[in-house]
């Protein structure tokens, strides 16, 4: 007797859900004034300093020169001469720097405009010349410098980062008391009587040139760092090591690449602050750096000591108790967490960051009502009347925050009007687009499908423009789903294609473009994406079970078999895969073994089976 082929238990529709959890972005808080001061104010920002003025490539031209004396290299008297026109430079772009700097009201010392402009300068050798003067040779050096102003936002911030300010300070000391030595060997090397003596000073020249070639490969270090050309700074770290192992800046230099290289890890790191704290001991930066790399490492217990060493070092810096804090926060540490944001505070009141770290705090032991006072606070300290630079930041991250909790809290309508402020503020900033994001998980909650693909419509617009936004692939990803829950499976493959032309191996859009494949009835593309699916989790007996049915409504029910049995040996209680191998084996005129199979799904409870299994008068 042969089985009467029925539809296969998944021949309705693939199933969906969705299972990819949205990566949450840094999200912090802030208060409200009205959209139309917001407004306003980016009116005048916007237009009345327009960008094409602002980010004017500004060139400068300098000379310098330096006199060498006996004993002296030329190589060095020459860099030693760029050094000198390079600093004329600096002076000048400084200058340029602070005048672009007050337009967009950064704040920023004296000291760091002098760190920015020596960063951000590109210096272009334009002529050299050597002259003999006397008894000595002059090198004389022309350069050519731009500056470009459109970086100074981001480099400023790096500067704030690290201590580059003071360390720029030392360095130039540096280069003074070398000149002022070299100046003391000169005259010494003059009135040298005799063979040895002159031999002795020629041999501390020498080392002064050592250590000037240091100091300048460290300087060369620090500004490729201050442009985040880490591979170029550690190598320009390493050559100023090799020239002057007990300076323990070049070390701690290095340690700052090593630290921003995942693929090197934090290993190199610490090593490199422990053998800066062994030259300086009393060096707070190299115990705050290392307690930051344990941080990390997961390494907290050492992190906390390094910490309390920095902190008695220099007790009044709130870093320090920002860093334990989010420390404290990644062991699950709440309470401690929020007396350090909380001593952070009381150090500086008016730093808005620390209270986003305070209410984070808050938010995470479950006191909303007490983040939510804290992002208040954090909303007043950047009032709109002179909103900054800064002040723009800290508000694209104050109101998401503050809509999050708005939201654990049900407050839907209130969440809403903040993610309204981001946009209003920074319409294309990528927070807008992760604020868009979030939004169109709000209306999806809410049962309205067609206003969440328009907010997810929005987002994929502005995360388009950023091309290291892991969101935009993700927002392709939900978007698609959402017409895969429509049925709308042509529209829901191009956004699963999208994805995974972003990243190739995003599993949750490739398998639900088989399925969006399945239902339409492509069953050999729906093949080809399950079969990709299999070389990254080879043990998901679904995909083995819907390649299965693929194959089956092919009309290759030898291959359909195969996926079933594979699906059986993942997953022994299926019991759609033993009803639907019954059914292949139907098809193939095997009705011993199909009748096997339809009792033992009969058997696990498959109403169809049993009901078959009636009809034909046969018992399970």
């Amino acid at each position: 007797m042969a089985w009467r082929t029925l539809n296969p238990i998944s021949g309705k529709r693939w199933g969906f859900s969705l299972w990819l959890n949205r990566r949450r972005g840094d999200h912090r808080n802030v208060g409200a004034k009205t959209m139309q001061q917001f407004l306003k104010v980016l009116f005048l920002i916007l237009f009345l300093f327009p960008s094409s003025v602002l980010a004017e490539v500004k060139e400068i031209t300098c000379e310098g020169t330096y006199n060498m004396g006996d004993g002296e290299t030329p190589t060095v008297a020459e860099s030693k001469a760029l050094l000198n026109a390079k600093r004329v430079a600096v002076e000048q772009a400084g200058t340029y720097i602070e005048s672009y700097s007050r337009v967009k009201n950064f704040q920023l010392t004296q000291d760091e405009i002098q760190v920015i402009a020596s960063g951000l300068m590109e210096v272009t050798i334009l002529d050299k010349k050597r002259t003999v003067v006397g008894d000595g040779i002059n090198l004389w050096v022309k350069i050519r410098a731009k500056v470009f102003p459109d970086k100074v936002e981001e480099m400023a911030k790096r500067v704030k980062e690290k201590p580059f300010a003071d360390q720029y300070k030392s360095l130039q000391k540096d280069y003074e008391n070398l000149a002022k030595d070299m100046e003391i060997l000169r005259k010494q090397l003059k009135e040298a009587q005799s063979e040895k003596e002159k031999r002795e000073v020629e041999a501390k020249v020498a080392e002064q040139e050592r250590l000037f070639k240091a100091n300048d490969w460290l300087e060369k270090g620090e500004e490729h760092f201050l442009k985040a050309e880490y591979d170029d700074a550690r190598e320009a770290f390493n050559r100023s090591i090799l020239l002057n192992a007990d300076n323990p800046r070049a070390y701690k230099g290095r340690a700052w690449t090593y630290s921003y290289d995942s693929a090197i890890g934090l290993d190199n790191a610490i090593s490199d602050l422990t053998k800066a704290i062994a030259l300086d001991p009393n060096d707070p930066e190299a115990y705050g750096g290392r307690g930051n790399a344990y941080v990390r490492a997961k390494k907290f217990s050492l992190a906390f000591n390094d910490y309390e060493k920095e902190m008695a070092l220099r007790p009044y810096d709130r870093n320090r108790y920002h860093f334990r804090g989010w420390g404290f926060m990644d062991m699950g540490e709440y309470d401690y967490a929020i007396q350090d944001f909380s001593k952070a505070i009381s150090l500086d009141p008016k730093e808005p960051f620390e209270y986003l770290s305070l209410a984070t705090a808050y938010q995470k032991k479950g006191e909303y009502d007490k983040a939510l006072e804290t992002l208040t606070k954090a909303i007043s300290l950047c009032p709109v009347k002179s909103l900054s630079e800064e002040s723009l930041r800290t508000l694209l991250k104050i109101f998401p925050a503050r809509a999050e909790i708005y939201l654990e809290k049900g407050l839907i309508d209130k969440a809403l009007k903040d993610y309204d402020m981001v946009i209003a503020i920074s319409p294309n900033s990528i927070e807008s687009g992760e604020v868009y994001a979030h939004r169109a998980k709000i209306y999806k909650g809410l049962g309205k499908s067609d206003t969440a693909i328009e907010e997810h419509t929005k987002a994929i617009a502005v995360l388009s423009k950023y091309h290291d936004s892991w969101d935009l692939p993700n927002e392709y990803f939900y978007r698609g789903s959402i017409y895969f829950a429509k049925g709308l499976y042509e529209k829901a493959i191009d956004d699963y294609s999208e994805a995974i032309k972003i990243v190739p191996n995003f599993v949750s859009p490739l398998y639900y473009r088989a399925g969006a494949y399945y239902n339409l009835g492509h069953y050999g593309k729906a093949i080809a994406d399950l079969t990709k699916l299999m070389t990254s989790n080879p043990d998901n007996y679904e995909t083995y079970f819907y390649r299965g049915n693929s194959y089956r409504y092919l009309g290759d029910y030898r291959k359909a078999i195969q996926d079933y049995d594979k699906t059986i040996e993942l997953e022994s209680k299926y019991v759609g895969a033993y009803f639907n191998r019954g059914l292949a084996y139907s098809d193939l005129g095997d009705n011993r073994q199909a009748t096997e199979d339809i009792k033992k799904a009969a058997s696990l409870g498959l109403k169809e089976a049993q009901d078959l299994l009636k009809r034909q008068g046969i018992g399970w």
